[in-house]
């Protein structure tokens, strides 16, 4: 994924995060959980241990990281609403 996306370290994983977020609350302990969610999932060795290591097709991961950030969103809300 990093040759896809720019390179472990580039631009590219923060634009991916950026457009995951969009919309998002992005301030506060809230914004700062679900950054750090987006940004895990679009990282190069999150994919390269769930297809590599794991054994998880891209597909299974993609899956899995759509429920990580629909669970860190619904983390967020509720601090949200609670703060």
């Amino acid at each position: 994924m990093a040759e896809q996306v720019g390179g472990e370290d580039g631009p590219g994983p923060r634009r991916l995060t950026d457009a995951l977020l969009h919309g998002c609350v992005q301030g506060g302990v809230a914004g700062r959980r679900l950054r750090a969610a987006a940004g895990h999932v679009v990282a190069y060795w999150t994919w390269r241990s769930l297809v590599v290591e794991q054994g998880l097709t891209t597909s299974e991961a993609v899956d899995l990281a759509v429920t990580i950030l629909m669970a860190a969103g619904a983390a967020t809300a509720s601090i949200v609403s609670s703060g």
